[in-house]
């Protein structure tokens, strides 16, 4: 088209294209016109794309690519480059750290602690190290400081109390050593106190030749039968059993007959029970029962029964190393008892 025939429309600029992000610098082309000349010409700006860069399209045809807008304001704000360097610049900005907060004044002097310079911390102290406390006034846990009646205030310790030292572990095996003694003590003591009167009374023997106060040994045939048969109901044929049998008689002429034998008895009353039940067919005892058995200790049993139509008091002693039994003719139970006693001290030996 001649430049006479182009339309005489004032200047107007053309609206430039996005700005590439890649590219923010690039290279525009003027076109301008002279007015007084009488040729108007478009002037404005555009931005050309490098060699190679696909062309951009828009929503409009092929031909409507070209476009004129209005005049508008020429601030059009930083490019999305532009943005984009904010955005990350502001990602990369250090945080705001807070200033730490300022400890308070002395309660007395109204001073406040020497401030460090900027930029520096306070070293924390070395461990096991007790040091002033941070703040000044009493550490936690420690009642304020309160003022006489006089108005005197003592002075605030700015050291704290170091902890308590622990407890000393108490050591337990003095406890179990005395625990074991004692045990071992009443163990051994129990076991003592119960094989003594075994130790002590066995062995044992009968010294028939022995002589007893007030009664002299005698011999007599029909009185020694009848003591050998009655000597069968007392023994227990134990392999470690001694049998004896001897005739009393005292200055009345009454007769005392000693049944006795000397062996390990583990129990002296069932035992001496035993040989009772068994001279009751020949004796008829009745009334016996358990009698004290004086200094010699052991197990001892007095009773009333019958020998050859006669009233006789039969009583017998067992301990665990003998045994015996004694027929009492014209005595009573007491009087038979006591002189038992007499026999057995001085027939019985030990050890």
């Amino acid at each position: 088209m001649p430049d006479q025939d182009d339309p005489k429309l004032p200047a107007a600029q053309v609206t430039p294209a996005l700005p590439d992000p890649s590219d923010d610098e690039s290279p525009t082309i003027q076109i301008s016109g002279d007015g007084e000349s009488g040729t108007n010409r478009w002037s404005g700006s555009a931005t050309v794309p490098p060699p190679g860069t696909p062309r951009r399209r828009s929503g409009l045809g092929r031909d409507d690519e070209d476009t004129y807008d209005l005049p508008v304001d020429d601030d059009y704000g930083p490019t999305l480059r532009e943005r984009f360097r904010v955005w990350r610049s502001g990602r990369r900005r250090p945080a705001q750290v807070a200033p730490p907060p300022q400890p308070p004044a002395h309660p007395q002097t109204g001073s406040m602690p020497p401030q460090l310079p900027p930029g520096y911390t306070r070293a924390a102290p070395p461990p096991g190290w007790y040091g002033p406390p941070a703040a000044y006034g009493p550490p936690p846990g420690r009642p304020p400081q309160r003022q006489d009646r006089s108005g005197h205030r003592p002075p605030v310790n700015p050291y704290p109390t170091p902890p308590r030292a622990p407890r000393r572990r108490r050591r337990r095996w003095p406890w179990w050593l005395l625990f074991w003694f004692l045990a071992f003590a009443a163990c051994c003591g129990g076991v003592t106190l119960w094989a003594r009167p075994f130790v002590d009374q066995y062995p044992a023997s009968i010294a028939t030749e022995a002589d007893v106060p007030g009664l002299t040994r005698s011999k007599d045939d029909s009185r020694q039968k009848t003591a050998d048969a009655l000597l069968g109901k007392v023994e227990s044929e134990q392999w470690d059993e001694a049998s004896y049998s001897v005739l009393y008689t005292d200055n009345r002429n009454r007769g005392a007959t000693l049944l006795a034998t000397t062996r390990f008895v583990f129990d002296p009353e069932k035992d001496l029970t035993a040989r009772f039940a068994d001279l009751t067919g020949d004796l008829k005892i009745t009334g016996d029962a358990a009698v004290d058995a004086g200094t010699l200790g052991g197990y001892k049993r007095c009773g009333t029964g019958t020998l050859n139509g006669r009233t006789v008091a039969v009583c017998g002693w067992a301990d665990h190393g003998s045994l015996a039994v004694a027929v009492f003719g014209n005595r009573s139970v007491d009087e038979s008892s006591t002189l038992l006693d007499t026999i057995r001290g001085a027939v019985l030996k030990r050890g």
